[in-house]
């Protein structure tokens, strides 16, 4: 059972790919893939990232097998 307790979780905070770069289309995949490896090496079990409303990655998150959840929601708060 995954618990908040007892589960080490990931959460992507943003990901760039330079315009120069977008070309290839297996660039994030190879991207997102290595970090997967990655992040379980360091025994993390479940790993959240996030959808852009302003360029949609639904597809590419459902390519590399990940499954749709929730909405995540941000506000920024005053410093």
């Amino acid at each position: 059972t995954l618990n908040a307790r007892t589960t080490l979780y990931a959460i992507d905070c943003g990901h760039f790919i330079t315009p120069a770069f977008r070309g290839n289309a297996r660039l994030g995949y190879r991207m997102w893939s290595t970090s997967f490896k990655a992040l379980d090496e360091l025994g993390v079990k479940v790993v959240l990232c996030h959808d852009n409303i302003a360029h949609p990655l639904m597809q590419f998150f459902l390519a590399l097998g990940m499954k749709p959840v929730g909405t995540l929601f941000h506000k920024v708060l005053a410093p």
